[in-house]
């Protein structure tokens, strides 16, 4: 009798919202993976409901009704957004080579697992390719293949391999301003689109970013690195609202999922030129003691707040000489 169980490691990350983090599963669920590693943050000391959010979310996995190798990193207290999810993909990666990243809110086109798969196969060798993304959420159809290559990253829904996450550097100890400043001249950035990347390198490297992409997308930017992305996108996120850490107040855009299958494969390796930058030119703004947001395009105004908010307002999350 053939496997019907799918092979490719997956690391499913938790925290608090039960309803999200079920649908998710469901999907999971669909694809019976053979190993499937699960990592959650402790609750809030702040917030006591977290307790019970964080016990009835990890007993979703009760519902595992086939024969899977199940891994857990569970913790007992709250390490935050940003460092919960690189240690969590740290471990995911201290157990295999490659596998998919799924967080609790985003749910994927069935062909999104298997994409994954043979990507992860095909460019397993290939040092160019850090990574394969399923959210695309331009949708411009810059090339007649099924994916194409460029810089901008996301972590909604994604693979990646063992080899790339051993150079991961989460403060950034080994990447200079100059560095930076070198690679965005490499791909041509335009200069909204620098002042982006210089504000979340500071705010990284003076530990005061609750984050861990911002971080992988100035790896990617490092290592001369290009992100496999699906010519039309493959996932959505299903988790805005008053229960989101980043998207409290916000309505949930209306992002369209599409298959994949057959695929056509570009000829080479090489970034498409349009796709370099993200052109994401306008961002969601909630003021404190606010629970809606309001979208605000990045002009003089926005950054001379983010320069005053990251001097003299936002606090220091993570101290930069951690030895983790």
């Amino acid at each position: 009798m053939e496997d019907s169980h799918f092979s490719t490691p997956i690391l499913f990350i938790i925290f608090n919202r039960p309803d999200t983090a079920r649908a998710v599963f469901e999907e999971i669920r669909k694809i019976r993976p053979k190993r499937l590693f699960v990592a959650a943050d402790g609750p809030r000391p702040s917030r006591p409901d977290d307790i019970e959010k964080c016990q009835r979310t990890k007993e979703i996995l009760k519902g595992i009704d086939w024969d899977c190798e199940l891994k857990t990193f569970f913790r007992e207290s709250n390490v935050g957004c940003g460092l919960n999810v690189a240690e969590s993909i740290s471990w995911f990666f201290s157990h295999v080579d490659k596998g998919i990243i799924m967080e609790d809110d985003i749910i994927p086109h069935p062909e999104f697992f298997p994409f994954c798969t043979q990507m992860l196969e095909r460019y397993e060798n290939d040092e160019s390719v850090a990574a394969i993304n399923g959210f695309y959420g331009e949708n411009i159809p810059y090339t007649e293949d099924s994916y194409f290559f460029r810089t901008d990253f996301s972590g909604w829904g994604w693979a990646t391999w063992k080899r790339v996450w051993d150079k991961f550097d989460f403060f950034l100890r080994d990447y200079s301003r100059q560095d930076l400043k070198n690679a965005m001249r490499r791909i041509h950035a335009e200069r909204k689109e620098w002042l982006n990347k210089k504000d979340q390198y500071l705010l990284t490297r003076q530990g005061k970013a609750d984050s861990w992409d911002w971080q992988f997308r100035l790896y990617l930017l490092k290592w001369n690195s290009f992100v496999l992305t699906p010519r039309l996108n493959m996932v959505k996120c299903i988790g805005y609202g008053d229960d989101s850490s980043h998207f409290k107040g916000q309505k949930a855009p209306k992002h369209i999922v599409y298959p994949i299958f057959p695929l056509r494969h570009p000829e080479k390796v090489e970034c498409i030129t349009p796709a370099y930058n993200s052109r994401r030119y306008t961002v969601a703004v909630r003021l404190p003691g606010s629970r809606h947001s309001f979208m605000m395009k990045k002009n003089f105004i926005w950054w001379t707040w983010r320069w005053f908010r990251r001097n003299f307002i936002a606090s220091t999350l993570y101290s930069p000489t951690d030895n983790r």
